[in-house]
């Protein structure tokens, strides 16, 4: 019989025992382990927390602001509107584009 064992029996509370070094480092190890797999199991229930932002394609970007790609890329470069770089792929964040859209670009 093991420690936890006897404490989960009907006559725990009755029961004096003396318990070695290696059977206690035993139950407290099996007490850590559970509670870092209950800790695991609730952060992987969990739903993320916000959605993915949409990334859009240079293409998508100057088609819903009117402007050309040249345009875009010098946008950019001035810090207007942030490229995403994903390898070799770049996108820009569609609440990038909406924010330029609603309020126009900040050229400070």
């Amino acid at each position: 019989m093991n420690v936890e064992q006897i404490l989960n029996s009907p006559d725990a509370p009755k029961i004096s025992l003396v318990v070695g070094t290696k059977d206690l480092g035993q139950f407290a190890q099996r007490i850590a382990d559970r509670t870092a797999e209950s800790i695991l199991k609730g952060y992987e229930s969990k739903e993320p927390e916000q959605e993915t932002e949409k990334l859009l394609t240079a293409d998508e970007v100057c088609q819903r602001l009117n402007i050309s790609r040249q345009t875009l890329y010098k946008w950019g470069k001035k810090g207007w509107i942030n490229p995403v770089k994903l390898g070799y792929a770049v996108r820009w964040r569609e609440t990038d584009v909406k924010a330029i859209q609603k309020g126009g670009v900040n050229h400070e």
